[in-house]
């Protein structure tokens, strides 16, 4: 049974049609291990920032270190330097606390 050109012009498409939905799959195979590697970067810095604000509330309740600023104001005065409490604040909120 001959093919005709309709049928070879189908099967054409068919073949084109099979060869770049490989290719996709290799692309969707490709992103989604780019999108599993973010996730895992993404939870190593949430559990970093999550120590790091901890530790931080740590040291500020810590009297040792409320002293410091005690003794530091008795002998000049106000602080009124760089502080990180907006920064510290904003993390706490992206942690959801």
């Amino acid at each position: 049974m001959a093919v005709t050109d309709m049928e070879r012009t189908l099967i054409d498409r068919v073949n084109y049609l099979e060869a770049e939905n490989g290719k996709l799959r290799e692309d969707l195979d490709f992103y989604m291990k780019e999108v599993a590697a973010t996730h895992k970067a993404q939870d190593r810095l949430r559990a970093t920032l999550d120590r790091l604000v901890k530790r931080l509330d740590e040291i500020h309740d810590n009297p040792a270190y409320k002293s410091v600023w005690t003794i530091n104001q008795l002998h000049c005065g106000e602080y009124k330097g760089p502080t990180y409490t907006d920064e510290l604040d904003a993390a706490r909120r992206a942690l959801g606390k």
